[in-house]
Order: C-alpha cells, then sequence, then structure tokens
C-alpha cells in the first residue's frame, strides 16, 4: 500500500532536469512501483519537492490504476477535484506541480491511464507529454493525468454552475467527457469557451446529442460557434440571445446527416419525412384516417397508408376496410407475409421456423398456469410486412443501410386511455407518432365523433380471431355475431394441445396452451353473462394491434 499523500508539492527546478536526463527512462518509468524521492537522493538532490501554500488535500492524492487504459477512468475527475481544497486555476497552471503529482501520487495510475508499457520506442515522448507536460497550451487540461482530472472537473462545474439549472449536475458532464474524450479535447481549445455563460450553453445544447454528433458534425459545430465569435463576441450577448445563437447554429450542424451518426438519425433536424399511416381498421384507426383525410384539427393526409393482413382477420373487419377505402381520398395499401392461422396449423412460421410464436396462455407441467408464449407474430405479420413495403416505397432493398437523408414517420392510431402502448420505434430511421394521444382523443370520444358523422354504420374491433390477447367481452361479441369465427377460433384452440404438430410447436417443453386467459378449453367457457366493454390490448406492446 502506498504511503498515504495528503500535501500538494511541485517539482524543484533541480529535481525536474535531474528527472529528464534519467539515462534508462524506460526501466524506470515503466516500473509502476519506481520510488523517484529515492532515484532523485541517489543523484544527489534532496530538495526535489516544494510544498504549495493554501491548499489542503481533503484525504489523498494517491489513485489505484485503472482498471483498463484510455479515458473511462476521468469519470474520477470531480472526485479529485474535491480533494484539492484551495487549488484554484491559475494555480493549477503550474506544470511543476503537476509533474509532481504524476511522478509520486499518481505514477502508477498514470502509467496504466496512457497505457505507456505498450508505447514500445514512443515511451521517451510520452513521458515528456504525460509526466512532465510538454505542450504547455493544451497538455495541462489534456495530457498530464492529474492536471486533466482538475480541469475536467472544473470546466464541468463551471458550465453547471452557469447553466440556470439545465445541467443540475456536473458528473453528467463528466460522464460525457470521459465516454467521448476528443470531445473533450476540442472544448479546451477555444478561447471563446472559457466565459462561463458560453460554456454552459454550449454544453446545454449538446446534452442531448452527446453520442449523436460524429466527430466531424461536434468538430464544425464548435468552429462554427467560434467564427461566430469572431464577428460578433458570444460572450457580450443577452443570455437568450446567445441561447438562440448556439441552437441555431446546432440546428445548422444536425441538418446535415453526416454530420449525425447512424445509429442517432433522429437527431436529424429539418428533414421531411415520409408519413406512413399504420391502418388496423378499428376504432381508432380509422377515425384517425378520416381525421387525417377531412383536414380536422390541422392533421394532414399521409404519404402511405397501410394495412398488415395477418390472413385471420374477421369478415367484418375486411368489409370494413372496402368501406373505408371507398370513403379516403387516399390509398391504404394492403400487405401480407404468411397467413397466421395457416402457419400455427402447420407449426410454423412465415421464414421457416418451427415454432408457434403466439401469446398463448401456458400451463406447465404440473398444470398451473406458467404465463403467456413468445409473442413473434405482431412482428411476422405486422411490423415486418409494413417495414418491407416503406423500403420498397422508398427504394432501399431489404438488408441495405437506411440512407440517413430518409426518415419515416409512422402515424399510429392509439388514443389516449391507452398511451401505455405508445411504444417508441426500435428502427432508428421510423419515428413513431400519436396524434390522437397528443390531441387527447379517448375512444369513446373517438366513438362519438364517428357516430355523429356516419350514424348508420358500426366500427369492428380490430383483432385477429384468435387473439390470445382478447377479453371475455370480446370473445362473447365474436361468439354471438360470428359463429363461424368463433367455431374456427375453437378448432384452433383444440389444435394447440390436441395436434401434435402444433403442440410441439408452441409448447416443446411441455404443458398445454390456450387461447382464454383462464388456461381452458375456449370450447368449454360460458360467455352468456358476459357485457361490460373492456381490453387486454394495453399489454400487446408492439402497438400496432388492435387499433
Amino acid at each position: 500500500m502506498p504511503k498515504p499523500y495528503d500535501r500538494l508539492y511541485r517539482l524543484t527546478d533541480e529535481a525536474q532536469e535531474a528527472l529528464l536526463s534519467l539515462p534508462d527512462k524506460q526501466a524506470v518509468y515503466l516500473n509502476p512501483h519506481t520510488d523517484f524521492g529515492q532515484i532523485l537522493r541517489t543523484r544527489d538532490v534532496e530538495e526535489y519537492a516544494e510544498p504549495v501554500p493554501d491548499v489542503t488535500v481533503q484525504g489523498d492524492l494517491y489513485l489505484p490504476p485503472p482498471d483498463a487504459p484510455g479515458p473511462a477512468s476521468d469519470t474520477l475527475a470531480l472526485d479529485y477535484h474535491r480533494r484539492l481544497q484551495g487549488l484554484t486555476p491559475q494555480m493549477a497552471l503550474d506544470a511543476r506541480l503537476w509533474a509532481w503529482v504524476c511522478h509520486f501520487p499518481l505514477h502508477a495510475y498514470a502509467l496504466r491511464r496512457w497505457d505507456a508499457a505498450n508505447a514500445n520506442k514512443k515511451v521517451e515522448r510520452v513521458i515528456r507529454q504525460h509526466w512532465f507536460v510538454e505542450n504547455r497550451s493544451s497538455g495541462l487540461r489534456i495530457d498530464n493525468a492529474g492536471s486533466r482530472l482538475y480541469w475536467m472537473a472544473h470546466l464541468a462545474r463551471k458550465a453547471a454552475a452557469a447553466s440556470e439549472g439545465a445541467i443540475d449536475d456536473p458528473q453528467t458532464l463528466v460522464n460525457r467527457f470521459a465516454a467521448r474524450a476528443e470531445k473533450y479535447h476540442t472544448l479546451t481549445k477555444y478561447s471563446f469557451l472559457y466565459q462561463d455563460e458560453v460554456l454552459a450553453e454550449v454544453c446545454r445544447a449538446l446534452l442531448d446529442v452527446w453520442e449523436a454528433l460524429t466527430e466531424k458534425g461536434y468538430q464544425k459545430f464548435i468552429r462554427a460557434l467560434n467564427r461566430r465569435s469572431g464577428i460578433s463576441p458570444l460572450g457580450f450577448l443577452p443570455r437568450s440571445l446567445l441561447r438562440q445563437a448556439v441552437g441555431e447554429t446546432l440546428d445548422a450542424i444536425l441538418s446535415e446527416p453526416d454530420n449525425v451518426n447512424v445509429k442517432h438519425r433522429a437527431f436529424i433536424r429539418n428533414r421531411t419525412p415520409v408519413r406512413v399511416l399504420s391502418v388496423g381498421a378499428g376504432v381508432q384507426s380509422t377515425v384517425l384516417a378520416l381525421m387525417m383525410d377531412q383536414g380536422w384539427e390541422g392533421l394532414q393526409p399521409p404519404d402511405y397508408a397501410v394495412f398488415a393482413d395477418t390472413g385471420w382477420e374477421p369478415q367484418a373487419v375486411y368489409d370494413h376496410l372496402d368501406w373505408l377505402q371507398s370513403e379516403l381520398s387516399f390509398e391504404i395499401a394492403i400487405v401480407r407475409r404468411g397467413n397466421l392461422r395457416q402457419d400455427i396449423m402447420a407449426g410454423t412460421t412465415p421464414n421457416g421456423g418451427s415454432f408457434v410464436g403466439i401469446p398463448a396462455h401456458v400451463r406447465g407441467l404440473n398444470g398451473e398456469l406458467a404465463g403467456m408464449g413468445k409473442r413473434q407474430c405482431t412482428v411476422d405479420y405486422k411490423t415486418e410486412p409494413i417495414r418491407q413495403f416503406i423500403r420498397r416505397q422508398l427504394g432501399v432493398e431489404a438488408g441495405a443501410q437506411m440512407p440517413k437523408a430518409l426518415h419515416v414517420e409512422m402515424i399510429l392510431g392509439i388514443s389516449v386511455d391507452e398511451e401505455l402502448r405508445a411504444k417508441p420505434s426500435r428502427d432508428q430511421w421510423i419515428t413513431r407518432v400519436y396524434p390522437l394521444v397528443q390531441k387527447g382523443y379517448s375512444r369513446a370520444q373517438l366513438l362519438k365523433w364517428f357516430q355523429e358523422r356516419y350514424p348508420d354504420r358500426s366500427l369492428p374491433r380490430s383483432a385477429c380471431i384468435g387473439c390470445p390477447y382478447k377479453s371475455d367481452s370480446e370473445w362473447a361479441q365474436t361468439q354471438a355475431d360470428d359463429p363461424k369465427a368463433f367455431f374456427d377460433a375453437v378448432q384452433v384452440d383444440t389444435a394447440l394441445r390436441e395436434d401434435p404438430r402444433v403442440r410441439a410447436a408452441i409448447t416443446p417443453h411441455g404443458g398445454a396452451a390456450y387461447l382464454h386467459r383462464s388456461g381452458q378449453p375456449l370450447a368449454l367457457i360460458d360467455f352468456s353473462q358476459t357485457r361490460k366493454y373492456d381490453s387486454l390490448m394495453e399489454e400487446e406492446c408492439e402497438g400496432v394491434c388492435g387499433i
């Protein structure tokens, strides 16, 4: 265990000259246990360090070597800054002070931090750069392990303090700096960022897009601000105009797709998205389609509308879809990817997989309800066919990366009472939007809107005939209004347990599967007393079924 370092010192001129003139630096510096005090004494340098006045060390200046080389350990910056009570920024410009820190309390830490052991023939250069701060202009803030921690924390604390509450914890910024070291380096190189308010507004603007900007885009942003500050110093602007100037500059950078990482393409600004309406032919998507077509409350028609047909929809849905198409000025494309019912009965998936991907209610080998089966049907029969349709319309082949300049706005008809289903897209090139949620429409309000305009029509419930998310009231309605569809569901429900091929595909490890949530055969359940409307669709987390 190293001795405690509870005082801050600086190397004397004689000590620095002696260390720089060591003949075998590689052997000395690559040893994490080197005692530089002993080495200096053997070279007749007795007074090798002098105390720094007015600085109180809280605890110990020693840090153990980090687990891995690189900037990850920079997250310790605030903690190290707090240990140096009384050390002012002016005092922290003393390179001899940090040379002492790196040769004594932080030698083993710096050795690991800069991966000096793997520097090969560049060891001499690494030592001069990281132990002695060879480049005084930026090295204090970047190269020396100790001063880097101090200045990183100082910058983060300064930005947070001047951010008017936008950055509530400077550790947030330190974490960003540690994750993208080159972006921290850039912030230290421009003098216009030395002004607290300017630094705070730049960091504030970058917080949400830190990972989104490419290194090229980040550099362009800072350089653009530097040019702007050269024309009209940003630090002299009122705070509101300063914030506006920074925001406008960032918007301009984010408007160029090449400045944004492909994984964060949703941050690209000022693109005209391709607007696609997902039609489920139920209450919400029907009313939303009609509202958009009629320009209700500023809604505009989509570029495309698409209905994904699972092949196992109630006949009422298909009939209603025909009527809806006749009422709209835009076309509803119908896409398919296999037939859900046929695939269930064959014990397969559209891709030829040997399992049934529906969320059936499963009883384990002990007869107890054990949860629901894997739900793959929404992706296979709804989401993926729509994705393939969009790619075809945009001229992008399956499997090819979507160009960053293209973005899709997927419009989904989820009402405010089902807001839990309003999930973000899993695709970076698709942004899901929920106009009915944004406007505060409930399902009841949508029904009223429809009935006032189409009093002679009713709206079907959009769900597959045998959807395991159906409630008792929905099963009761199917049994009463469409006995043929109900009998079809009973056949499939029975096959889940009695057809060897289907049973093996849905419960390969044993047990039994059911379409009804009670875990009972659908044919044996009495729905005659069921009246109240309810729905289990909030559990359908993809948010594209039952609308």
